[in-house]
């Protein structure tokens, strides 16, 4: 019977990513957004979502399963990405960026010393504005074109990949990261035997429907990071901390998010004053060069989307509106402009909270593999549930160790962050604030119910 169900599952997801395909193509760039069946998307997605948790739930509460349904679930995560493939991008066009910033960097260009509003003024060199015709339709559909790029120089190398195979092309681009997609899943079966967890939990990441949309359809880079985190996993677990050190570095250098995971890995195992002293070195020298042609971004102040993120992005938020009302409150009470203070001390707050709670985590040294990827999933939950910005695509950061120490309360985002897409249903038809003051709650709603649930019941089987 469970055999016929995953089998059932495994199917559901093929079809639903086939009909998805399929819906894409009333998706294209410029197209009327009253037009678009955005409520049928979303909930198709969350359909495909809640077949991929009852797959979940076979495989993590049925030991029992064998490791001959392993090429059954790598057949049907294949197949799910084959049908994302060549579907035309839903609600989605960052990729566009990498694309530019690709073309920029094979042909010889410090992607970070312009911004695309740069080079539309006729001072612009020559060879840039030659470029960005040769581009096509891609410059012009560079979003927020007023800020330089906020991806860093080993994410840029990778776009830069992606152009010399096919210049300017979406499938080539995604083609790079279903290789980075494999290489993750890859790893994931290495750490799952070197944990002694069942390689069937590969399903975990491989056929959740969430990873797969954002990643091929929406075409978003957030898996280039998996597996190099998932490489310095590996190097903690056989206490190489050096090498993982450097895996971080890398990581780090294609989305800054990793370098929150150093003291988290570093409690694992019993590193010597002398060995931390060498391994963060490795890391900060690993980390400088990296990160050395992002210079021209401390020049260009506002129009650095680095610096603009960091300072004002907001968005599919709950919890940081909360830290928004204190910061308010305390900016009234200290006699400072609320408008232009709020969000700058909400955003200290986020600071010291995630600060509290990484000490907390760290607290003790992880016991166990199994603990470490508990715990890194704990933190990049708080990151992001507490944080400004919770995207779909940033789901991606910390599914990987939900496949290594799955955990009901993160996994149901799976079937729930597809509401977010609902923010251009109601933007379309100007009552966006619905979305934003009343839907997002409830797309996060259950994480915090059972989240609650799984507090509760540790505190209760924790000896007094």
């Amino acid at each position: 019977m469970k055999r016929a169900i995953l089998v059932t599952t495994g199917l559901a997801l093929v079809a639903l990513s086939i009909v998805l395909a399929l819906l894409s193509s009333q998706y294209t760039y410029g197209g009327a957004p009253l037009a678009r069946p955005t409520l049928q998307f979303v909930a198709l997605m969350m359909l495909a979502g809640a077949a991929y948790l009852v797959a979940v739930a076979l495989v993590v509460h049925s030991r029992g399963f064998v490791q001959c349904h392993l090429a059954y679930v790598l057949l049907i995560g294949a197949a799910m990405r084959a049908a994302w493939f060549a579907s035309t991008p839903i609600l989605e066009d960052d990729f566009y960026r990498y694309l530019w910033d690709g073309g920029l960097v094979a042909n010889g260009h410090n992607s970070f010393a312009y911004t695309p509003n740069d080079l539309r003024g006729a001072d612009a060199p020559a060879a840039l504005r030659a470029l960005a015709v040769a581009s096509g339709d891609v410059f012009s559909r560079v979003n927020h074109p007023r800020f330089g790029t906020i991806y860093p120089p080993v994410a840029q190398a990778v776009f830069a990949l992606a152009h010399l195979i096919h210049p300017w092309s979406l499938l080539a681009w995604r083609a790079v990261l279903l290789s980075f997609d494999g290489a993750t899943l890859a790893l994931l079966f290495l750490l799952l035997r070197q944990l002694g967890l069942p390689q069937v939990w590969l399903l975990i990441y491989w056929w959740n429907p969430l990873l797969v949309k954002e990643t091929v359809n929406s075409a978003h880079m957030d898996v280039l990071a998996l597996p190099s985190v998932l490489g310095a996993l590996w190097f903690v677990l056989r206490h190489r901390a050096s090498a993982a050190s450097v895996l971080l570095a890398i990581a780090a250098a294609i989305k800054v998010w990793p370098l929150a995971l150093v003291p988290l890995m570093g409690r694992f195992g019993d590193l010597s004053r002398r060995r931390v002293t060498i391994t963060l070195s490795v890391l900060g020298v690993a980390a400088a060069i990296l990160v050395a042609p992002m210079h021209p971004v401390l020049h260009l102040g506002e129009p650095s989307g680095f610096i603009a993120y960091g300072k004002s992005w907001e968005m599919n938020d709950t919890l940081f509106m909360g830290l928004l009302v204190a910061a308010e409150v305390m900016a009234g009470v200290i006699g400072w402009d609320s408008n232009g203070s709020a969000n700058t001390i909400a955003r200290i707050f986020l600071a010291l909270l995630l600060a509290a709670w990484m000490l907390r985590l760290c607290w003790t040294r992880a016991k166990s593999g199994e603990s470490l990827c508990d715990r890194i999933a704990l933190f990049l939950a708080a990151a992001l549930l507490v944080g400004p910005t919770f995207f779909p695509w940033y789901y991606a950061w910390m599914l990987p160790f939900l496949a290594l120490r799955p955990r009901a309360s993160l996994l149901i985002l799976t079937a729930m962050l597809p509401l977010y897409y609902l923010k251009f249903h109601f933007d379309a038809r100007g009552n966006v604030n619905v979305f934003h003051q009343q839907l997002v709650w409830l797309e996060f709603a259950p994480t915090f119910a059972l989240l609650a649930w799984e507090w509760f019941h540790a505190r209760k089987k924790s000896p007094a």
